[in-house]
């Protein structure tokens, strides 16, 4: 008895010291000084972020597999050459409509915008434990990713990223995210403002957004397609740029080689006269059949060119589905100014970040349009004029809008001051469309965390602006600091005229050396090496 009247003591002496730990320990970490989050950001992806895969087999159907462009490519030659033949580019019609069928048919949607059950978009949500993770990171790339299958119509998308963000509120306990709308995701974000009436938005940034249009996309859909030799080349230089890798060095020798030979331009003539030519069944057999059909496309086209684009395949859908892709232009892209300011007067911080310095895909008529590789800047900024590629504004030129502030670039290429909001669009340099997204998540923070509306003329100590509205990417440092007079390089530089041809085939002799150099020593190496995994083996085995 008297051994368990012990026990008992020490087990409540045990209780009563744990409890005056806990308490005291308790009191070390006031409930205001727990961990701070950094605000949660849900990044809505472009378009085809993710794969459209075949069910039940999971073949890539989009973007379309390499092999299935060889094998449709190989059937059409023979009809190919008998064109050239016979001089006769309407002997391309069918086969030409068969082999583009084959490629982007099984992505296709129906007439009323419904992708094939026969397809799935590769892209689940990710987990709880993903999300909070994201939340609990003080990392400030970290953001949570929202994809969506691209093909569907915007009022589709927009109702499953509202389900989406409802759930990482549930799983955070946060009342609201913030979104950054990248590429398409722009269109996005703007089609949730409206349709959601702000709910659950503290911040917004669209990021390179196609919200106002891509003309890569417009054009095509209106019925203008133009190839350009100069533009050929200068694209692929700038994909090419700062890769020094053989086949690169070798498909950029010869395609200068071709032009400075006035071989391209034939090639692209010839082009241009087959896509003439043969539009009407491209657009009636092709067209109608499978970019249009997906609703989600039509969403990319720039106001100018969407009645022309609906003129085009009048009578190839119905109005039902017609009805769906107003929906987005007339509803939103015609109110994006008056959604934006809606976001002011609910202190909901704003920002348009856009990225220039290159030249747009050259299928288009304005070749030259300033661009980021894909999405025009005067698009993405909301209304930027830009000096064409490769050019300035000029020294003689005048700001479109005197608003009291220097709005015209350090390297004289963009001019911010018509932009709709001028006061909050920042501008980077030499990012390509689909590269830096960690340095673009450095540059979409401040307006994300500030607890006001920043703006680019804000002022920092000695009058210095504290957020530059102009900026370039520093590859040196890896940073994306402020553009001055000093670091204003253009990323690539090409004379379109081609009389370089000479250098480049030099260059590109000596990149073939030292590439077979590389290889050589590279064989040698490994050789080594598994020489002496051998000689190491036949050690262990004596």
């Amino acid at each position: 008895m008297k051994s368990f009247k012990k026990v008992l003591c020490v087990l409540l002496s045990v209780l009563l010291l744990s409890s005056l730990f806990i308490s005291a320990y308790a009191g070390t970490i006031p409930e205001e000084e727990e961990t701070e989050h950094q605000k949660l950001v849900v990044f809505v992806e472009g378009i085809a972020a993710r794969n459209i895969l075949e069910v039940g087999t999971d073949k890539k159907v989009f973007p379309p597999e390499t092999s299935d462009i060889v094998s449709a490519v190989v059937k059409t030659l023979p009809a190919i050459t008998e064109a050239i033949v016979k001089q006769d580019i309407s002997a391309l019609e069918q086969p030409l409509v068969d082999a583009v069928n084959d490629i982007f048919l099984p992505a296709s949607c129906d007439v009323n915008g419904i992708p094939s059950p026969n397809t799935y978009f590769d892209w689940k949500w990710p987990s709880d434990e993903e999300i909070l993770a994201a939340y609990n990171s003080n990392d400030p790339r970290d953001r949570v990713v929202y994809c969506y299958d691209w093909r569907l119509s915007m009022q589709t998308i927009v109702a499953g990223l509202h389900e989406f963000i409802e759930h990482v509120i549930e799983v955070t306990g946060v009342d609201s995210v913030a979104l950054i709308g990248f590429s398409m995701g722009g269109s996005a974000v703007m089609s949730y403002l409206k349709m959601y009436d702000y709910e659950y938005v503290s911040e917004v940034v669209i990021l390179a957004g196609a919200f106002t249009g891509v003309s890569s996309c417009g054009e095509p859909f209106s019925g203008q397609v133009h190839f350009d030799s100069d533009a050929l080349v200068r694209f692929v230089d700038g994909m090419f740029d700062a890769d020094d890798s053989l086949m690169n060095v070798l498909l950029t020798a010869i395609l200068h080689s071709l032009n400075d030979s006035g071989l391209m331009d034939k090639v692209v003539d010839l082009g241009n006269k087959i896509v003439q030519e043969l539009s009407p069944a491209v657009y009636d057999q092709v067209f109608s059949q499978t970019f249009a059909t997906m609703p989600g496309m039509w969403a990319l086209i720039a106001p100018e060119d969407y009645e022309p684009a609906k003129a085009i395949l009048a009578g190839k859908l119905p109005q039902s589905y017609i009805d769906i892709i107003d929906w987005y232009h007339y509803e939103v892209q015609a109110n994006e100014e008056e959604i934006i300011q809606g976001c002011f007067d609910r202190g909901i911080n704003f920002g348009i970040v856009a990225k220039y310095g290159y030249a747009v895909t050259p299928v288009i008529s304005d070749y030259n349009s300033m661009s980021d590789s894909v999405i025009d800047t005067k698009y993405e900024s909301f209304g930027a004029p830009c000096a064409p590629v490769g050019t300035t504004l000029g020294d003689d030129y005048v700001q479109a809008v005197d608003n009291g502030h220097d709005c015209i670039s350090p390297d004289g290429m963009i001019d911010s001051s018509t932009c709709k909001f001028c006061d909050c669009t920042w501008f980077v340099k030499n990012i390509s469309h689909s590269e830096g997204y960690g340095h673009m998540m450095d540059v979409c923070r401040p307006i994300i965390d500030a607890d006001h509306q920043i703006t680019v003329w804000d002022e920092a100590a000695e009058g210095e602006v504290r957020y530059p509205q102009f900026c370039v990417l520093d590859e040196e440092l890896d940073k994306v600091v402020p553009l001055t007079a000093d670091n204003n390089y253009v990323k690539y530089t090409v004379d379109p005229s081609s009389e370089n041809a000479w250098t480049i085939f030099v260059d590109f002799v000596k990149n073939f050396v030292a590439c077979i150099k590389n290889m050589v020593a590279d064989f040698k190496a490994q050789l080594r090496a598994f020489g002496n995994k051998i000689m190491n083996l036949g050690n262990v085995i004596c």
